[in-house]
């Protein structure tokens, strides 16, 4: 999340364009593309890690395997967006919460 999008030049797909809308307006399309821009990079994610582990599976614990992607809920307070993730892999549960000063 905190990579931006496209400065990988071995994954140009990743990261994330989230801190674009930082200073932007909040209207009523910012929930949906918060959560859409979230999903986008758990999944791109989800699925790179998927494909490292079937070409070698013993390169990874339990504990690194993005198993699912939870939930994902996003909630605009005045001028500030806030989006909570959940992902679950074999091993445990993380929840993680994103917001302006973290970006």
């Amino acid at each position: 999340m905190l990579e931006r999008y496209g400065s990988n030049r071995f994954h140009p797909t990743f990261g994330s364009s989230l801190q674009s809308f930082i200073g932007g307006v909040i209207g009523s399309s910012t929930h949906a593309n918060v959560y859409n821009e979230v999903l986008r990079v758990l999944t791109n994610y989800q699925a790179m890690v998927y494909q490292l582990f079937t070409a070698n599976p013993n390169a990874f614990s339990l504990s690194e395997l993005p198993y699912s992607i939870d939930s994902v809920n996003v909630s605009v307070t005045y001028d500030t967006v806030y989006c909570t993730m959940q992902v679950s892999n074999p091993a445990s549960t993380a929840t993680v919460t994103i917001s302006p000063t973290s970006l």
